[in-house]
Parts: structure tokens; sequence; C-alpha cells
């Protein structure tokens, strides 16, 4: 199964983001936002598999819990660089510019996990009825657990919009706003660790309080 090369390749695609330091016309960063976004469509589902199978001594609700609270700790450490590059009179292209650095350590730290555990399935028997659904349709919980999601993010109003019509509309500097985005992420950090834990001592019905956050 190849879930470390889907990995790889979906992070690869985060090389977009510092890319963006040298596009000078915005259908060209609009093009590499969707490659981003399409990296992360196809590193998801492989890394999600794999964390599973990592996460099953621990429980599953608090590693993923985990792993969205470090994913997050990026989230936070990202905008806030680009707060100090503008507090230091620096522009979007010094930002972009300095996301090199861990985009590549991202890559080197997969690369050192893909090494430590080339084979992440082995890390959890799989059960009789996980075989049956590979052979079989899938299951009705998995279908009941996509509208969900589906209804979850209904009406979400991105970040990136938000952001824009902030700086449009001058509410506050661009200074601002990636720390704005920062607290969110935090919030986000916290939230993960505490619904993480919840699943794991009362299951499914914990994700009753994602849309509430």
């Amino acid at each position: 199964k190849a879930y470390w090369l889907m990995t790889f390749i979906g992070y690869g695609l985060l090389l977009s983001i510092p890319l963006l330091a040298f596009v000078g016309y915005w259908q060209l960063a609009a093009i590499l936002i969707i490659v981003e976004r399409m990296g992360k469509a196809i590193r998801s589902p492989a890394r999600d598999t794999m964390l599973s199978y990592a996460t099953k001594e621990v429980g599953r609700g608090w590693g993923f819990g985990i792993h969205e609270a470090l994913d997050q700790v990026g989230a936070i450490i990202g905008p806030l660089i680009f707060s100090l590059v503008f507090f230091l009179n620096g522009s979007y292209q010094k930002g972009f510019s300095i996301l090199w650095i861990p985009a590549f350590l991202a890559l080197a730290t997969l690369a050192l996990a893909r090494r430590s555990v080339p084979s992440p399935q082995k890390l959890e028997a799989p059960l009789e009825t996980d075989r049956q659904n590979i052979k079989g349709k899938l299951p009705r919980v998995f279908w009941l657990y996509t509208l969900f999601t589906l209804l979850s993010v209904a009406g979400f109003a991105n970040f990136q919009l938000i952001s824009y019509h902030l700086h449009v509309q001058s509410i506050v500097s661009d200074v601002q706003i990636p720390i704005f985005y920062a607290i969110a992420m935090g919030v986000d950090a916290l939230a993960a660790l505490l619904v993480g834990k919840t699943y794991d001592k009362i299951g499914l019905i914990s994700l009753l309080a994602v849309p509430l956050l």
C-alpha cells in the first residue's frame, strides 16, 4: 500500500506556498494555492490511515488530538512569522521566502518517520471485520460520518476570506491579521486535545460538540 508515497507527494506540494514569494500575478498565486490544497487532499487519507495504526495503544482520539494540536502549533508559528516580518517593515515576499525553512524541515521529518516505520500497517493487525469491509461495501457508519462532516462545515467561512475582508475594509492592520489567525489556531489546538480525550472515553457521541467549536 502506497501510504508513504501519497503522503510524500501531498506534503511535497507544500512547496507551492513558499513559491508564492516569486509570484507577481494573482492568477499564479491562485494556482499555487489550489496546488497546495490538492496536496492536502492527496496526503490526508494516507496520513490519517497511518495515524490510526500508530495510535492504537494511546487511544485514537488522543492520538489524533495530539496530531491536530501539533498541526495547529505550526499554524500558529507561521502567522507569527509573518507578523514579525511586517513589524520589521518586511513584505509578503520576505515572509513567504522564510517558509522554505519549515517546508524542508517538514519533508526531512517525514523522511525520518518513513525510515523508522516503513510499514505502518504492521503496527496493528487487521480485524476480521476490516478484512470483510475491504472486500465489500463501505459500512453504514462511514456514510453517516461523511454526512456529519459535510453538515458540520456547511457554510463554514474560510479564514482566507475573512482575512481578505479584514484587509480590504481596513478593519485591522496587516500585522494584526496573522495574529488573529494564530489565536484561532491556538483555540483549535486546545479543542482538539479536549475532544480527542473525550472521544476515547465516550466514543462518537463526543463529535456532536464539533459543530459548536
